[in-house]
């Protein structure tokens, strides 16, 4: 954190597309199916209590694959979503 108590973190952010009804996986749809994950960036100005994304989705994204999401459920759960612990204290 800094001094004024900005506090600034990475998010794991997941969609499930089965939740949304944008998963055509046969028989039915479920993870690992249609499951995309990637990084975003959160700020928090008191200390970490409350939180809200850096800039507005999707300019808040850090990382990411560089293919787009596929409903068709063909391809497992994949993308970069596993954030590191503190960086500087």
């Amino acid at each position: 954190s800094f001094g004024n108590g900005t506090v600034i973190g990475l998010l794991h952010t997941e969609y499930p597309g089965m939740n949304f009804q944008n998963c055509h996986a046969k028989p039915k749809p479920s993870y690992p199916k249609c499951w995309m994950v990637s990084i975003g960036m959160a700020i928090s100005n008191d200390w970490g209590y409350t939180w809200r994304h850096i800039h507005s989705p999707p300019h808040h994204l850090v990382a990411t694959v560089p293919y787009p999401y596929d409903p068709t459920g063909t391809n497992l759960a994949f993308g970069w979503g596993d954030t590191s612990g503190i960086v500087r204290h």
